[in-house]
C-alpha cells in the first residue's frame, strides 16, 4: 500500500489508456476471444487498476501525463524511473519491485503491439534488489488485536450520547479491528463487503462470503463471524452506521465520514494509526493474515489447514502442511475461540 501517492481514478485515466484497460478487462460472449485480462479475478483487476493509477498519478503531478497519445504512451523511461525514484524514498524494495511489476502487466494488455522488453529488464533488475523487511518484530497474537477492537466499541458506547459523530467513527473502527482479527480478508474484499451479498445474516448469525469471481485465488472464501463479534455488527448496524451520511446511496458496510465506501487507503491509515496508539506497533490490514498465521502456528501447529481456509488460499503449502478439508470449519472456530 503506497498512502503518500495520489490515485488517478480509471474514468480520469488519458482516453486511449481507460478505453484499452476496459476492452481488455471485459468478459465476450460464448462465442467470442476471450480477452487478455478477463480472466483476472475482480480483486486482481482492481489492484491492477489502482496500481497503474498511482503510476498515471505520478506522471500528471509531474508533467509527464501523454493525455493524448496511445494506450501506455505515458509509461516512458523518464517516467519509470522518476516514479522509482519517488517510492524509494518511502517504500520497501518489495513494494518498488511489485508497483512497476503491475504497471508492466497492465501496459502488456493495452499496448501489446509496443516492445516492452526495456521496462521487463527493469522489472527484473529491481526483483534482484528486493530485499523483504522482517516482519518478526510486527507481529502481534490476534487475541490481543481482537481485543483492542472491543476495547474501542466499548469506549464509543459508553462515550455515545446519540448526536456527537466522534462514537460512531471510534466503533467503526474498533469493528473494523475486530472483524480483521477473527476473519483476516485481502485488503480489497474486506473494504469492498457488502451488507445482504458479502456480509449475510444468517438467522442469528453473520457469514463473511467472498464469491468465487471476487477472490484473488478463485476460490469461494466463507467465515462464520464469532457470536460475541456478530452482536457487535448488529449494534452497528442498528445503532451506528445509519449516521452517516448518504447511507441510503451506498450498500457499502464500510464507510467514511462523508457517508462514502472507505477507501483502501483510508483503511490502512486508520487501522495503523489505531494498532500503533495502542500497542506501541503498527499494523496493517495485509499483516492481520500473518498475525493469524502465527497465532495458528503457536495454539494449532498441527492444524494449519485452518489457515488455507481463513486466508482463502489455494495452495495448502502457503501457509502449512495439507489439512483435511472436511476439518477446515471445525479449525477456522478453533482459531476464532
Amino acid at each position: 500500500m503506497m498512502p503518500r501517492q495520489k490515485f488517478l481514478p480509471v474514468e480520469k485515466w488519458p482516453p486511449a489508456d481507460r478505453i484499452a484497460w476496459e476492452a481488455a478487462t471485459k468478459v465476450g460472449g460464448i462465442l467470442d476471444d476471450s480477452n487478455p485480462a478477463a480472466h483476472l479475478a475482480k480483486v486482481t483487476q482492481d489492484d491492477l487498476t489502482r496500481r497503474y493509477g498511482y503510476f498515471l498519478g505520478f506522471a500528471k503531478r509531474n508533467g509527464l501525463l501523454d493525455v493524448g497519445g496511445t494506450a501506455g504512451a505515458s509509461v516512458s523511461r523518464e517516467a519509470i524511473g522518476g516514479y522509482i525514484a519517488e517510492l524509494e524514498s518511502y517504500a520497501s524494495s518489495v513494494t518498488v519491485c511489485g508497483s512497476v511489476r503491475k504497471v508492466f502487466q497492465v501496459c502488456q494488455w493495452i499496448a501489446p503491439e509496443r516492445d516492452w522488453s526495456w521496462l521487463r529488464k527493469i522489472v527484473g533488475r529491481l526483483d534482484a534488489r528486493q530485499r523483504p523487511r522482517n516482519k518478526r518484530p510486527r507481529i502481534v497474537e490476534v487475541g490481543r488485536l481482537y481485543e483492542l477492537g472491543f476495547r474501542l466499541m466499548d469506549a464509543a458506547d459508553q462515550a455515545d450520547d446519540g448526536r456527537a459523530f466522534r462514537p460512531v467513527i471510534d466503533y467503526r473502527d474498533g469493528l473494523i479491528i475486530a472483524l480483521l482479527a477473527a476473519c483476516p480478508l485481502r485488503r480489497g474484499n474486506f473494504t469492498s463487503l457488502e451488507l445482504d451479498r458479502t456480509l449475510i445474516r444468517v438467522t442469528d448469525s453473520w457469514l463473511v462470503h467472498i464469491p468465487q469471481s471476487e477472490s484473488k485465488t478463485g476460490r469461494v472464501i466463507e467465515i462464520a463471524v464469532p457470536n460475541d463479534l456478530g452482536l457487535r455488527i448488529e449494534r452497528y448496524v442498528r445503532i451506528f452506521r445509519p449516521r452517516f451520511r448518504n447511507l441510503r446511496e451506498s450498500k457499502h458496510f464500510w464507510l467514511s465520514r462523508n457517508g462514502r465506501p472507505l477507501s483502501d487507503s483510508n483503511l490502512f491509515y486508520l487501522v495503523t494509526r489505531r494498532t500503533r496508539e495502542a500497542l506501541g506497533r503498527s499494523v496493517n490490514p495485509h499483516l492481520f493474515r500473518d498475525c493469524a498465521v502465527t497465532t495458528i502456528a503457536l495454539h494449532h501447529g498441527a492444524q494449519m489447514g485452518a489457515g488455507v481456509a481463513l486466508l482463502g488460499h489455494r495452495n495448502p503449502r502457503t501457509t502449512g502442511k495439507y489439512y483435511n478439508q472436511a476439518n477446515m470449519t471445525s479449525a477456522v472456530r478453533d482459531y476464532q475461540a
